[in-house]
This record gives C-alpha cells, structure tokens and sequence, in this order.
C-alpha cells in the first residue's frame, strides 16, 4: 500500500478562521504517499492567504482554487489538478476521526469505491440531534426514490474513489454542488462498481456553524433526484415530486 499514491483534498469555502488548526491536524495525519489538497471554493474571505502560508511549512500541502462556489466543483478540479492512484475527500471540520485515513486507503486496494458511513452498526457519532434529523431524512428520501439502494449514508463527508474508476465516472456526475459526492456514490452503484462502507468515528462541534442552508440544499437535493430518475426512466415518489415543484 506504501507505493500507492493518494489525493486527499478537503475543499473549503470562506473557513480562513479554522486553517491554522485544519490543514496541520489533516497533514500530521496523513498516510504515506499522501497528498492534500486545499480546494478553495472561491472564497471571499483570507482562506487563500491562510491556506498559501502553510505552504512552506507542510511538505505535503497544495493548494487549488476553484473560480465558482460549489464543493463538488472544488474536489473535481482539485483531483484533476493532482492526480494520484486513489482520490479521496473530507469535509473541512475534520469531523471525522483521521485515524480512518489509512483504512480508507486500504479499502480502496480491494474496493471501487469507499464512503464513511455514520449509519454503520460500528461507527461512533457525536452530533446535535437536529443534523441528526436532517441526515436520516435525506437518506429516507433517498430510499424512496431508490429502494434498492443498499446504502445508508450517501452524504457523509469521507469517501475515496480509485482514480481509473473516477475517470469513468466522471462524465455521468453532473452536479458540482453538495449533492456531487452522492450522485458518485449512486452511479458506481448503477455502474456495477464494488463499495465498501466504512466505520467511523464522527463528532461534530455544535459551536461551529454550518455552511450548508438547509432550504437551498433540500430544494437542491429533491430536483437532482428527480433529474436522475428521468435518467433512469423511474416515476418518482408523487409526494417528492410535488414538494419538489412547491420549492421552486
């Protein structure tokens, strides 16, 4: 596994206040052969300039700047711009513990595909109940739209992808926003691609807010449902369908 490289990048917008504690935790922590990737998703804050000091202090550290805002536009042009045999991502909290790190790389030695999921019967989650709520409601959203979905927790902020898989991938994922990693996760599975679901242990800090909007990301999440259902010639729930041209 030493010989195989990787590219972790945690795409980031507007998070200059966190960086000096973010990207020095991440790198300490990374595996052999490992790259980070600082995707700055157009910031208007100091995030460039905080993320390009540490660049003479962390050997490897990179930095990418994406022109739009979107989180999957930042970890889609930070794989391309760093190329390595796996390619991974996680959220700029860190909620993640970092141990997972070199099992997520070993996991894709024998997987397509590996997502952190905080619905795994061995996973250890730290998080206010109300994002609680909100996580199990967009998986069961999810679920009906796709019952045979073997999957719990497409949203999770970890996942790595080989890098020969992700090519073939690519071309199909069109959203460059927060649902980018879910609708990976979705055509590996359509795609016949081995995933793996890992364990995690997971804490968020209620203190420190959230960046997504709940009403923006829900409006988001229900139209690119049902985009793929006509993709995949599948009658969405009424319901979803309904609600999704009321939050038009």
């Amino acid at each position: 596994m030493s010989n195989t490289s990787m590219t972790l990048v945690v795409p980031a917008r507007n998070e200059a206040a966190h960086l000096d504690w973010v990207l020095p935790t991440a790198h300490a922590a990374l595996p052999a052969n490992t790259l980070l990737v600082l995707a700055d998703s157009a910031s208007t804050d100091d995030t460039p300039a905080v993320a390009r000091s540490w660049l003479a202090h962390l050997p490897n550290l990179r930095y990418w700047r994406a022109e739009k805002p979107g989180k999957g536009l930042a970890v889609r042009e930070a794989w391309r711009a760093f190329p390595a045999d796996y390619l991974a991502f996680m959220d700029a909290d860190l909620a993640t513990d970092l141990a997972a790190l070199p099992r997520l790389k070993s996991a894709l030695d024998r997987a397509d595909l590996a997502i952190g999921s905080r619905r795994h019967p061995l996973s250890r989650v730290q998080r206010p109940l109300l994002r609680r709520l909100v996580s199990r409601c967009f998986g069961g959203v999810l679920h009906s739209y796709f019952p045979d979905l073997p999957y719990r927790d497409t949203t999770c902020g970890f996942k790595g992808i080989r890098a020969e898989v992700f090519r073939q991938l690519e071309p199909l994922v069109l959203n460059e926003q927060w649902f980018f990693d879910t609708e990976l996760v979705l055509h590996a599975h359509w795609q016949g691609h081995a995933v793996r679901e890992l364990a995690i242990r997971w804490r968020e800090e209620p203190s420190r807010p959230s960046s997504v909007h709940l009403l923006r990301v829900s409006c988001e999440y229900l139209q690119e449902l049902n985009r793929l259902c006509r993709l995949r010639q599948i009658t969405p729930p009424a319901h979803h369908k309904a609600q999704a041209t009321v939050l038009r």
